[in-house]
């Protein structure tokens, strides 16, 4: 073989064994952050789920939720939702939780968010029901409730 097809194969050879390397290294991390990203939600959407179901208060959720879902649940009618759902309801007795949608995307405007789904299937004293909360994490940010749903009952952005 001609020396420049050898420098070329040399070049190439080189090229793909970083992108490998890279790739090998890269992965685990994401993997691993993605994994510590899915717990932190997990263990918020629990903590929110259960604070909200002991009160069926909506002033409890809109400590955690966003600045505009915060609004939505100040809203005199949704004091009404909250009260038909404690006597739809009644108290929390056992839930099985898991994450059921993840999100991710950026924009100029608002940077980096993170967005997960959070489902619990909960039974309560007077039946069971789906509890599904939206959070969501800016870059930087914690976890904030952005809609939830109980039953068939959707409040705020649920998808």
């Amino acid at each position: 073989m001609k020396k420049p097809v050898l420098i070329i194969l040399a070049i190439f050879a080189g090229f793909v064994l970083l992108c490998c390397g890279g790739s090998a290294i890269l992965f685990p991390t994401l993997i691993q952050k993605g994994t510590a990203q899915a717990r932190s939600a997990e263990s918020f959407g629990e903590a929110v789920m259960v604070a909200m179901c002991a009160s069926w208060d909506p002033g409890t959720v809109a400590q955690f939720a966003t600045p505009d879902f915060a609004d939505t649940l100040r809203a005199p009618a949704t004091a009404d939702v909250f009260k038909s759902f404690k006597s739809t309801y009644g108290a929390f007795r056992t839930g099985r939780s898991q994450i059921t949608g993840i999100d991710a995307n950026t924009s100029s405007e608002r940077g980096s968010v993170l967005r997960m789904t959070f489902t619990d299937h909960v039974t309560f004293e007077q039946g069971s029901a789906d509890v599904v909360l939206r959070l969501t994490k800016p870059s930087g940010g914690d976890w904030q409730v952005e809609g939830l749903r109980v039953g068939d009952v959707s409040l705020g952005a649920t998808h």
